[in-house]
Protein backbone atom coordinates (compact mmCIF):
# COMPACT_ATOMS: atom_id res chain seq x y z
CA UNK A 1 0.00 0.00 0.00
CA UNK A 2 2.70 2.48 0.98
CA UNK A 3 4.47 1.65 -1.95
CA UNK A 4 1.30 2.01 -4.53
CA UNK A 5 1.08 5.62 -2.76
CA UNK A 6 4.83 6.46 -2.98
CA UNK A 7 4.11 5.74 -6.95
CA UNK A 8 1.44 7.75 -7.51
CA UNK A 9 2.84 10.66 -5.08
CA UNK A 10 5.59 10.30 -7.77
CA UNK A 11 3.79 10.18 -11.02
CA UNK A 12 1.57 12.74 -9.74
CA UNK A 13 4.57 15.52 -9.21
CA UNK A 14 5.80 14.22 -12.77
CA UNK A 15 2.51 15.77 -14.40
CA UNK A 16 2.85 19.21 -12.71
CA UNK A 17 6.63 19.28 -13.85
CA UNK A 18 5.05 18.63 -17.54
CA UNK A 19 1.93 21.14 -17.22
CA UNK A 20 2.75 24.60 -18.10
CA UNK A 21 5.56 24.41 -19.69
CA UNK A 22 5.39 26.01 -23.06
CA UNK A 23 6.39 24.23 -26.08
CA UNK A 24 7.01 27.83 -27.96
CA UNK A 25 8.18 31.27 -27.29
CA UNK A 26 7.73 33.88 -28.92
CA UNK A 27 10.80 35.87 -29.64
CA UNK A 28 12.09 39.38 -28.78
CA UNK A 29 9.98 41.06 -31.99
CA UNK A 30 7.38 38.41 -33.17
CA UNK A 31 5.71 38.95 -36.64
CA UNK A 32 2.04 39.47 -35.97
CA UNK A 33 0.54 37.65 -38.58
CA UNK A 34 -3.23 38.26 -40.05
CA UNK A 35 -4.98 35.72 -41.44
CA UNK A 36 -5.91 36.22 -45.15
CA UNK A 37 -8.66 34.12 -47.07
CA UNK A 38 -7.85 32.52 -50.39
CA UNK A 39 -9.57 29.95 -52.52
CA UNK A 40 -8.69 26.51 -54.24
CA UNK A 41 -7.47 27.38 -58.11
CA UNK A 42 -9.81 24.58 -59.24
CA UNK A 43 -13.13 25.67 -57.53
CA UNK A 44 -13.78 29.09 -56.07
CA UNK A 45 -16.15 28.22 -53.68
CA UNK A 46 -13.77 26.17 -51.46
CA UNK A 47 -12.38 28.92 -49.18
CA UNK A 48 -9.70 29.17 -46.46
CA UNK A 49 -7.60 30.91 -43.80
CA UNK A 50 -4.44 31.57 -44.98
CA UNK A 51 -1.22 33.32 -43.77
CA UNK A 52 1.78 34.80 -45.75
CA UNK A 53 5.24 33.97 -44.47
CA UNK A 54 8.51 35.62 -45.91
CA UNK A 55 6.68 35.98 -49.45
CA UNK A 56 4.58 32.53 -49.73
CA UNK A 57 1.04 32.01 -48.73
CA UNK A 58 0.45 28.90 -46.29
CA UNK A 59 -2.56 26.73 -46.34
CA UNK A 60 -4.45 24.82 -43.97
CA UNK A 61 -2.96 20.72 -44.70
CA UNK A 62 -3.16 18.32 -42.07
CA UNK A 63 -2.67 17.59 -37.95
CA UNK A 64 -0.64 16.08 -35.83
CA UNK A 65 -0.12 12.46 -36.59
CA UNK A 66 1.86 11.17 -33.30
CA UNK A 67 3.93 13.28 -31.30
CA UNK A 68 5.56 16.86 -31.65
CA UNK A 69 8.14 17.82 -29.09
CA UNK A 70 10.14 21.29 -28.70
CA UNK A 71 13.28 19.03 -30.27
CA UNK A 72 11.04 19.00 -33.92
CA UNK A 73 10.11 23.19 -33.48
CA UNK A 74 12.81 25.09 -35.22
CA UNK A 75 11.86 28.70 -34.04
CA UNK A 76 8.93 30.83 -33.44
CA UNK A 77 8.78 33.59 -35.80
CA UNK A 78 5.41 34.99 -34.27
CA UNK A 79 1.65 34.64 -33.86
CA UNK A 80 -2.06 35.22 -35.05
CA UNK A 81 -3.42 38.11 -34.80
CA UNK A 82 -7.56 38.08 -33.65
CA UNK A 83 -8.24 41.57 -31.89
CA UNK A 84 -8.57 39.94 -28.59
CA UNK A 85 -5.38 40.35 -27.65
CA UNK A 86 -4.43 36.37 -27.30
CA UNK A 87 -1.03 35.97 -28.50
CA UNK A 88 -0.62 32.32 -27.66
CA UNK A 89 -1.45 31.29 -30.88
CA UNK A 90 2.48 30.67 -32.68
CA UNK A 91 3.58 30.28 -35.45
CA UNK A 92 6.39 28.18 -36.23
CA UNK A 93 9.12 26.33 -38.33
CA UNK A 94 10.19 23.09 -38.21
CA UNK A 95 13.65 21.17 -38.02
CA UNK A 96 13.02 18.42 -40.59
CA UNK A 97 12.03 20.82 -42.95
CA UNK A 98 14.71 23.18 -43.97
CA UNK A 99 12.84 24.41 -46.86
CA UNK A 100 10.05 26.02 -44.92
CA UNK A 101 7.41 24.30 -46.99
CA UNK A 102 5.48 23.51 -44.11
CA UNK A 103 4.86 26.05 -40.94
CA UNK A 104 2.98 24.96 -37.61
CA UNK A 105 0.75 26.94 -35.17
CA UNK A 106 0.77 25.99 -32.04
CA UNK A 107 -1.65 27.17 -29.34
CA UNK A 108 -0.04 27.73 -25.89
CA UNK A 109 -2.62 28.15 -22.93
CA UNK A 110 -4.47 24.90 -24.12
CA UNK A 111 -3.97 21.24 -23.22
CA UNK A 112 -6.05 19.72 -25.54
CA UNK A 113 -4.92 21.84 -28.71
CA UNK A 114 -3.51 20.15 -31.19
CA UNK A 115 -1.04 21.86 -33.40
CA UNK A 116 -2.22 22.70 -37.05
CA UNK A 117 -0.04 22.45 -39.68
CA UNK A 118 0.21 24.70 -43.42
CA UNK A 119 1.45 23.82 -46.10
CA UNK A 120 3.06 27.06 -48.67
CA UNK A 121 0.82 27.19 -51.72
CA UNK A 122 3.54 27.04 -53.72
CA UNK A 123 4.65 23.19 -53.10
CA UNK A 124 0.81 22.42 -54.82
CA UNK A 125 1.74 19.06 -57.07
CA UNK A 126 5.14 18.72 -56.32
CA UNK A 127 6.34 15.88 -54.47
CA UNK A 128 8.43 17.46 -51.49
CA UNK A 129 9.42 15.59 -47.62
CA UNK A 130 6.45 15.73 -45.15
CA UNK A 131 7.07 15.38 -42.10
CA UNK A 132 6.00 12.18 -40.63
CA UNK A 133 4.47 14.18 -37.91
CA UNK A 134 2.29 15.61 -40.17
CA UNK A 135 -1.57 14.12 -40.69
CA UNK A 136 -2.93 15.20 -43.93
CA UNK A 137 -6.57 15.95 -43.41
CA UNK A 138 -7.25 15.69 -47.23
CA UNK A 139 -8.32 18.83 -48.23
CA UNK A 140 -9.71 19.97 -51.61
CA UNK A 141 -7.13 22.43 -51.99
CA UNK A 142 -4.48 20.02 -52.04
CA UNK A 143 -6.02 17.08 -54.44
Amino acid sequence: MKKRLIVMVLLMLAMVGCVGKPMTTLPNNPIEFRQVEVFNPRDNQDGYMALNYNGRCYVPYGTLKGRIGKKDIDQCVGYIYDNSGDTNLHVCTLIADPNNDFIVLVYEGGVMDQPMFLRAEDTYGQLINIPGYIDDLGYDYWR
